[in-house]
């Protein structure tokens, strides 16, 4: 086998390694993409069909006759549109429209994601690749830069190097984007605290206080808009996925059902932390509080007391302004994952170029350059020795 067998070879193997080390190659959210476009093509399907047909498992049955696996929340979903329809005379077709909207947001998110990573996932695959074609292009010129690369502890350690810094971008590749940060294990205090000691221990003086003061009442001033923004991220998260609970309230209204039972409704699709908080609304409103003041102290469902309050005063009915509010919500929700997106999209760019820009340097250009470098030492060398 020749330098020029070797090195090609040698690449081959080193992209086969990449590719199957990287964990965006097989961590494709192909499973939730393709299922939630499904969803959002059929429901609309399923939402006519409960137009016309009397209940919803024969509706259910007409939509998907051969039981296609759906994805999971959404199967749980529909599951429970059946049990409310059938058991509380909820209407089905509302239950559904609004979940329609909801798996249509997610899969135009996703949608966007890929759209606006593409430049980053490009550029990655063509820094990849890239040291294949300038190892090429040297063994077409003489120089035989791939021997250097895995003879050498240099070329070795410069190998290893690119490795990790290539294996870095691809994790950060294969990232949720959507997923939403964990809560801090310091306060903004014990943070200010923190930073203030440790400045006192490195320098004891009265100027060193002073310095420590300033620095521990800078940190703990972006210690806490870091926090309150992570806290607003969360809540509306939490509010796009209590959607769900509101279009429950919709569809309950329109039967005539009381409060007490509408939030015991309510509870059977939330989580703990929620379902927490419902429960103190009926607490309150078992104590004789009026809903709309039951509802504005409740952090997360404060939106609904004020449009309680709103159609109250002007004669309106509840459920066309509870269904406003839901719309509002969901569009608030989309406007701010547009903007994440198209942020977590530049940063996605930034880090793969930072990190696989060195390792193409450190691969496909330190050995070509190295390579004639040390051959001339080498050959200087001898030359000084035989003379």
């Amino acid at each position: 086998m020749n330098d020029f067998e070797r090195a090609v070879t040698f690449f081959c193997i080193l992209i086969i390694c990449i590719t199957i080390w990287n964990p965006a190659t097989y961590k494709k959210n192909t499973s939730g993409r393709v299922s939630t476009n499904v969803g959002k093509l059929n429901l609309v399907q399923l939402i006519a069909l409960l137009q016309v047909l009397p209940n919803f498992p024969l509706a259910y049955q007409k939509w998907n006759p051969h039981d296609t696996p759906l994805e999971p929340t959404l199967n749980a979903r529909l599951i429970e549109v059946g049990y409310l329809s059938q058991n509380y005379g909820l209407s089905a077709a509302e239950l559904v429209r609004n979940l329609q909207r909801v798996e249509a947001l997610k899969y135009q998110t996703q949608s966007q994601w890929d759209e606006f990573s593409t430049p980053a996932k490009s550029t990655s695959r063509l820094l990849t690749f890239l040291p294949v074609i300038t190892h090429l292009f040297a063994l077409s010129i003489g120089i035989k830069a791939t021997d250097w690369l895995v003879t050498t502890s240099f070329g070795i350690a410069l190998l290893g190097f690119a490795s990790l810094l290539i294996f870095a971008s691809f994790r950060i590749q294969a990232r949720d984007p959507f997923k939403m940060p964990r809560d801090s294990a310091f306060t903004s205090r014990q943070a200010m605290g923190l930073v203030f000691i440790t400045c006192c221990i490195w320098q004891p003086s009265i100027p060193g206080i002073v310095f420590a003061l300033l620095v521990s009442l800078l940190v703990g001033e972006i210690w806490e808009t870091f926090q309150k923004q992570s806290h607003k991220e969360k809540l509306r998260e939490r509010k796009f996925q209590n959607t769900w609970g509101m279009g429950i309230v919709i569809a309950a209204l329109d039967t005539g059902m009381s409060w007490n039972s509408v939030l015991e409704l309510i509870e059977l699709g939330l989580e703990e932390l929620d379902r927490v908080e419902i429960q103190e609304i009926r607490r309150r409103i078992e104590q004789g509080v009026t809903p709309e003041e039951a509802f504005l102290k409740s952090e997360l469902w404060s939106e609904i007391g004020t449009s309680l309050t709103f159609a109250q005063n002007e004669g309106a009915r509840i459920t066309p302004v509870l269904r406003a509010l839901r719309d509002k919500v969901i569009d608030d929700y989309q406007s701010a994952r547009e903007i994440r997106i198209r942020k977590q999209s530049q940063l996605l760019t930034v880090a793969v170029s930072a990190l696989q820009l060195p390792a193409f340097i450190a691969v496909g250009l330190v050995p070509i350059v190295a390579e004639p470098i040390m051959a001339m030492i080498s050959q200087f060398s001898s030359t000084v020795l035989i003379s």
